[in-house]
């Protein structure tokens, strides 16, 4: 017996997700955001995030008005083009490019006027990384040349990444300005990623029941399902904020929500090779690693699965290692297993 598609969706959630089209929980996303940026402008002790809401909230208004305007439209006529999936698809990709992308171009431009309160510290962390990988060839520094500088300095240091997350900083090597901001790098690097997702979901390959599962409306780009999800992952303020003052977890993020949009629609080598590139950036990663290869394993393709998710990771690490293994050790293990790096 094939289990009923829809006794997966909760139907207190399929009726808030659904009511007025879609558009109510568009309405709402929007207006609490838009609420959530002006608390943290005017309250936020973090100066980057002070400057996100002051920026965010605008977006965040428009997007909500915008919304209103559907509802309205929906209201004179059920079937206007106006309340349509592709134009909540839009209004999705302006409040993004409003509350995520402009707050942090205006901060990496602000910062390469002079500004030193335009972002978070990962931000120079990874920029430093990129910088002594192109030097060095390796991103990490050894414990006695953390101990050498000066304290203030110590902690900026360590780099608590793995070695990929480095090549973000790269652009920092060749020149200073705005668009060198490792920020803009983790922003198109998130985008693609996300694309990838949505092309992958829209276009499903292999065949039988992942064929079949692809067919349904929310596994398209059509569906709904698609569209809350990239919502989540772009307007939500838990990212629109992070990308634009820290952003190091969002490519991280895509490319696991890569990894599952592969493995959903029956690209499991590719979906090895995803999430084995989030694995190579940042740890949280691995956890879904071991998922996927656990449910490769039940698909007998683990092999395939495997050798990306775990391969990449590890010749990532092996450049770092032949260059200074203690350094290495240092701030990939040493460093996160102490309670004061919290």
């Amino acid at each position: 017996m094939i289990a009923d598609r829809t006794s997966c969706h909760p139907r207190g959630w399929r009726a808030v997700d659904s009511a007025g089209g879609g558009l109510a929980l568009d309405l709402g996303l929007y207006a609490v955001s838009a609420l959530f940026a002006v608390v943290t402008a005017a309250t936020s002790t973090l100066l980057p995030h002070r400057a996100w809401g002051a920026a965010a909230a605008v977006g965040y208004l428009l997007a909500a008005l915008a919304v209103t305007g559907q509802l309205l439209a929906r209201r004179g006529r059920a079937d206007s083009p106006l309340t349509g999936v592709r134009v909540r698809w839009a209004v999705t990709g302006f409040a993004w490019a409003t509350t995520a992308l402009l707050p942090l171009v205006l901060q990496s431009i602000q910062r390469a006027a002079g500004r030193t309160d335009r972002a978070q510290e990962e931000v120079l962390v990874v920029e430093n990384a990129g910088i002594r990988l192109a030097e060095h060839g390796t991103p990490y520094l050894g414990h006695d040349a953390i101990a050498a500088l000066p304290p203030g300095e110590q902690l900026l240091g360590y780099t608590p990444y793995q070695p990929g997350m480095a090549l973000f900083g790269l652009p920092r090597a060749v020149a200073d300005g705005w668009w060198t901001d490792a920020r803009v790098w983790f922003a198109m690097a998130t985008a693609l990623a996300l694309a990838l997702a949505v092309a992958a979901l829209r276009n499903p390959g292999g065949s039988g029941d992942r064929a079949a599962a692809g067919s349904d409306d929310t596994m398209t780009i059509g569906g709904t399902a698609v569209l809350r999800g990239v919502q989540a992952a772009t307007v939500l303020p838990v990212c629109a904020l992070t990308l634009a003052t820290g952003g190091d977890d969002l490519p991280v993020l895509a490319l696991c929500l890569l990894s599952l949009a592969l493995a959903a629609t029956g690209r499991p080598g590719l979906a090895g090779i995803s999430i084995g590139i989030a694995g190579a950036l940042k740890l949280f990663a691995w956890p879904l690693a071991i998922v996927l290869i656990a449910w490769a394993v039940t698909r007998r393709v683990a092999g395939r699965v495997t050798a990306g998710a775990i391969g990449l990771p590890v010749l990532a690490l092996v450049p770092a290692l032949l260059v200074d293994r203690d350094a290495l050790v240092e701030n990939v293990l040493r460093f996160p297993a102490r309670p004061t790096a919290w």
